[in-house]
C-alpha cells in the first residue's frame, strides 16, 4: 500500500449535516451509525479518538434521552443529535480525563467543562475523546494524518482535527496556547477557529497556562 496515495478524508461539513437533519434528508439515528461504521474502520490506523467500548450504544442510548427531552422537532436546538470530539483535556460527565498522559485518572478529574455543556444544550452528542499531546504541550499522541499516515497532524489538538478531516464527526473541541488549533487545522486541511481569549470559557479544561489558553474548535 502506498501511502501517499490513500485517502481516506471523506465530506462531513457541520452545516450540511445539519442542513440534511432539518430537511429530514438524513435522520441522528443513521448519521451515529455512518460515523460509526467510519470510525470503527479506519481509525485503528488514524487514531484519532480514544478506545472505547460500546461507543455506538451509548451514542443511541443518549439520543432517545434527547428526543424524551425534545419531544417536538420544532423546538429541538441547532446541534440536536449530532456527535462532536472533545479534545482529552476537557472534562467530559461520564468520560475519563488523562490529558494524554499515563497518570491515573482519578487525580485529573474535574467538573464538566462548560464548553461542552454548552454544546449538550446546543443538542450536541459526544462522540468520544480526541488524542491530545501530554498535556497539550509535551509528549505527541499516536494520532496520524489521515491525508497521509506517514505524516503528523500537528498538536496539539492532533485528534480533534484529524478526527474532522476523516470525517468521523463534524465539529471536535481543540485548544491553543500557542498553535495548537491552527497548526493542525493547516496541516489536516480543515477549518480551525480560535476565538480571543476568554470568548469561550475555559472552565473544567485542564491548563497549560491560564494568561494563554483559548478554546476552539475544528469543522470542515
Amino acid at each position: 500500500m502506498v501511502l501517499s496515495k490513500v485517502k481516506f478524508v471523506s465530506e462531513c461539513s457541520l452545516s450540511k449535516v445539519i442542513s440534511h437533519l432539518q430537511n429530514k434528508e438524513l435522520t441522528p439515528e443513521k448519521l451515529i451509525d455512518d460515523l460509526c461504521d467510519k470510525l470503527e474502520k479506519w481509525d485503528k490506523r488514524i487514531k484519532a479518538f480514544l478506545s472505547e467500548t460500546n461507543r455506538r450504544e451509548r451514542l443511541h442510548q443518549e439520543l432517545k434521552e434527547l428526543y424524551h427531552n425534545f419531544p417536538y422537532p420544532n423546538k429541538r436546538p441547532i446541534l440536536f443529535g449530532i456527535p462532536i470530539g472533545v479534545k482529552d483535556i476537557f472534562h467530559v460527565n461520564g468520560f475519563e480525563t488523562k490529558a494524554g498522559s499515563d497518570l491515573p485518572s482519578e487525580i485529573l478529574q474535574g467538573e464538566e467543562s462548560v464548553a461542552v455543556s454548552k454544546l449538550k444544550q446546543a443538542g450536541a452528542l459526544i462522540m468520544g475523546k480526541t488524542v491530545t499531546t501530554e498535556f497539550a504541550y509535551f509528549h505527541p499522541g499516536a494520532t496520524c494524518n489521515p491525508h497521509n499516515f506517514a505524516h503528523t497532524p500537528g498538536g496539539s489538538s492532533s485528534g480533534s482535527a484529524a478526527a474532522v478531516a476523516a470525517g468521523f464527526c463534524p465539529l471536535a473541541l481543540g485548544t491553543q496556547t500557542i498553535g495548537s488549533i491552527s497548526r493542525p487545522a493547516s496541516f489536516c486541511g480543515v477549518i480551525g477557529f480560535k476565538p480571543s481569549i476568554g470568548r469561550i470559557s475555559t472552565a473544567g479544561v485542564i491548563p497549560f497556562s491560564k494568561s494563554a489558553d483559548h478554546i476552539g474548535f475544528f469543522t470542515q
